[in-house]
């Protein structure tokens, strides 16, 4: 019973069957020069560990069909290698953009995010794969926008669907991942990270990884308004001297996304991403948020010339600090 629970803590840290068994087959070794379990010799002292080994180091995939199969040996999803591949479609692009290093960088926390948050969850080791993957892929649509302009806010494009787009075409997904079995999950992550609300009677997997990718995205988003964003002289002084959309407002203290189709100005920008706090799926997202204060952050950077809006900002903070605080994590 002692040496089980050894191996048990070995496994949790030992990710791969070889290491696992090598630190395995070192505490038995170990006990065994203390008299531990003495009547354990020869084959015994190598099979125990090894069969263990082989049972415990991989979590199981949740799988809707018990009669699917997965080849531990053929890892479907690298994440290494698609980051790679990301890299190699944004520069066959040859983007004259200054927005991409950046969007690239947003890109890989968003994806780092998603692979924290799957982990919480407790998925599998695939699924955690699957939620890195479209957190990879998320913004694949907003390098095409770029070859139209260097503006994030364009007119009637929606870099949700251009991403589902591109990786339709020519079955250009397949450069991401080797079989099909994930690809509508992916389709429909992408496509659903950037609208207002989730399309109506997506099955529970599809849900599952919309919300994942959702939430990273807006950690990443409120963490990128607080140190990012808003840099430019101008830009900084267009948020400073406005005002705020009272309809807006009316959203946000209705603990609602603060609808930017109601913006007045260049302010509510702040607006909306404060907003985002209320949009959040995971007790271990809000959790994120509490302790970077990013939120908050953002709207402090900005010194408010127009009084009313200064008044309001404050409240706002306000607002949202007693938000947080009564969110349980």
């Amino acid at each position: 019973m002692v040496l089980w629970l050894y191996y048990r803590k070995v496994l949790r840290t030992s990710y791969n069957i070889k290491r696992s068994t090598e630190n395995c087959f070192a505490i038995f070794a170990s006990e065994q020069r203390r008299g531990m379990n003495s009547n354990l010799k020869g084959h015994k002292i190598l099979i125990m560990p090894l069969l263990f080994c082989l049972a415990h180091t991989h979590k199981p995939l949740n799988l809707k069909n018990k009669n699917d199969k997965i080849a531990t040996r053929d890892i479907m999803i690298e994440i290494e290698k698609a980051k790679k591949q990301l890299i190699n479609h944004v520069e066959s692009l040859n983007l004259k953009n200054s927005k991409v290093k950046n969007k690239i960088e947003h890109i890989f926390r968003v994806s780092e995010n998603c692979e924290k948050i799957a982990q919480k969850l407790e998925l599998s080791q695939e699924e955690i794969n699957l939620a890195q993957l479209i957190g990879l892929l998320h913004d694949i649509g907003r390098f095409q926008q770029y070859k139209i302009t260097d503006k994030n806010e364009l007119k009637k494009f929606d870099h949700g669907e251009a991403g589902v787009k591109l990786l339709k075409e020519n079955n250009y997904i397949r450069k991401y991942i080797k079989e099909n079995k994930y690809d509508e999950i992916i389709y429909t992550a992408v496509y659903e990270h950037n609208k207002y609300e989730l399309s109506k009677q997506l099955t529970k997997e599809k849900k599952l990884f919309c919300k994942i990718i959702k939430d990273a995205d807006k950690i990443d988003l409120l963490y990128e308004g607080a140190y990012i964003y808003w840099q430019e002289p101008e830009r900084k002084k267009q948020i400073e001297e406005g005002k705020l959309s009272n309809k807006m407002l009316k959203d946000f203290y209705e603990y609602k996304l603060a609808d930017k189709r109601n913006s007045i100005s260049e302010t509510d920008q702040i607006l909306t991403f404060a907003s985002f706090v209320f949009d959040i799926n995971f007790d271990f997202s809000i959790k994120i948020l509490k302790e970077n204060g990013n939120a908050i952050k953002m709207i402090e950077k900005f010194d408010y010339q127009n009084l009313e809006t200064k008044e309001e900002m404050q409240k706002v903070k306000e607002f949202l600090n007693t938000y947080l605080e009564t969110k349980q994590t």
